[in-house]
């Protein structure tokens, strides 16, 4: 059982109203200044910080003192109050609920330079709502859910400023987010962001945003930005884009040179977040304008790309023809040349074409 700290919209009135409040003001006790007007001001400094800290989860006793005592307005917190506090909010709960809580990383290398300065949301899986929008570089994304779930880290930038409700508010609904299995999805709205050159520019970049940001409302996982795609290109090509799918463009290694004769697919939906393999391979099969030489290459393999980065590696064994010319493939799993490849970025192949973009129909043969 793992032992936590945890600050309820409660906490402050429980301890208002409890018999550790009650003695701490009216009995004579031993070592606690008898002036009641420093009680108090004891009391009142540890019942603002409570409210303050709602929905913070500490996992050390260091860690909740600091939040809660140290900010005494220059005298201590007695010691009979602080051990109280601390027994009221200690609580033990199971490793798979709260000491095995998955929480986000710092972005790999490289990845904060390519983001710039943008604009992020918070959601909440449960009902798909948006409950925080903010602006940062770098980790600030990410900042709020360490702070809420007691992993605070330095985070570069100055700190967005809001209200001690607004605090309060966001730090509980991310611990009731991850206390129920669940856990924060974190959405990029638009990044590198830069001063617009006129106000008409500006204008249309808050609105493509808003536009972006209200589609993420009304349709799970990434089917929002899918909307103005085709042949692997957005009209928005900085917009709405979950931070897991954005990390993996920017941190993604390119590929290994891929031995001839090879197919590469662009497939948009193969980028959404948690499909199945599966599902990869029935979106991936067809139809597409297949030609001889790739049909009657034995076993040839099929590269299924999204966004440039490799997610799927196929091999067909036969091939089922269709409507208008069009066929479409029954193949397996190439686990050998996943190994090697799902991850990696094609984004110099695709450099190397004679107009630098994949084809429109998404079907590229290499032979």
């Amino acid at each position: 059982m793992a032992i936590i700290w945890r600050i309820t919209s409660d906490s402050a009135r429980e301890l208002r109203d409890s018999r550790l409040a009650t003695d701490f003001m009216t009995l004579d006790i031993d070592g606690i200044n008898p002036n009641l007007l420093m009680r108090w001001t004891e009391l009142r400094s540890v019942l603002q910080h409570l409210d303050d800290n709602v929905g913070q989860v500490y996992d050390n006793e260091d860690s909740v003192k600091k939040a809660l005592f140290d900010a005494g307005g220059g005298f201590g917190i007695s010691w009979m109050l602080a051990a109280g506090v601390l027994e009221q909010l200690q609580s033990q709960e199971a490793p798979d609920k709260t000491g095995d809580y998955v929480l986000p990383e710092r972005l790999p290398p490289g990845v904060a330079e390519k983001l710039g300065v943008y604009v992020y949301a918070l959601l909440d899986p449960r009902d798909r709502s948006i409950f925080y929008v903010g602006k940062g570089v770098s980790d600030r994304v990410y900042s709020h859910i360490w702070s809420a779930m007691g992993k605070a880290q330095p985070i570069e930038g100055s700190p967005e400023i809001e209200s001690a409700a607004v605090k309060s508010a966001k730090n509980q609904r991310i611990y009731d987010i991850y206390h129920s299995g669940a856990q924060v999805e974190h959405f990029i709205l638009r990044h590198q962001i830069e001063p617009e050159a006129t106000s008409d520019q500006s204008a249309y970049a808050i609105e493509q945003t808003l536009i972006d940001a209200l589609r993420l409302l009304d349709a799970p996982g990434m089917d929002a930005v899918l909307t103005n795609i085709a042949g692997g290109h957005t009209a928005t090509q900085w917009g709405v884009i979950p931070l897991t799918e954005l990390i993996l463009r920017y941190a993604a290694a390119p590929a290994p040179e891929i031995d001839l004769p090879f197919v590469v697919l662009v497939v948009n939906f193969a980028r959404k977040p948690n499909v199945s393999a599966e599902e990869i391979y029935e979106e991936s099969r067809g139809w597409w304008k297949a030609g001889p030489r790739a049909r009657n290459t034995v076993d040839i393999p099929i590269f299924i790309i999204a966004a440039d980065i490799v997610r799927a590696v196929h091999r067909a064994s036969s091939w089922e023809q269709g409507e208008e010319g069009k066929w479409r493939f029954t193949g397996h799993v190439d686990r050998d040349l996943e190994s090697r490849y799902v991850g990696t970025s094609l984004a110099e192949l695709k450099k190397g074409r004679s107009n630098g973009k994949w084809n429109m129909h998404g079907w590229h043969p290499y032979i």
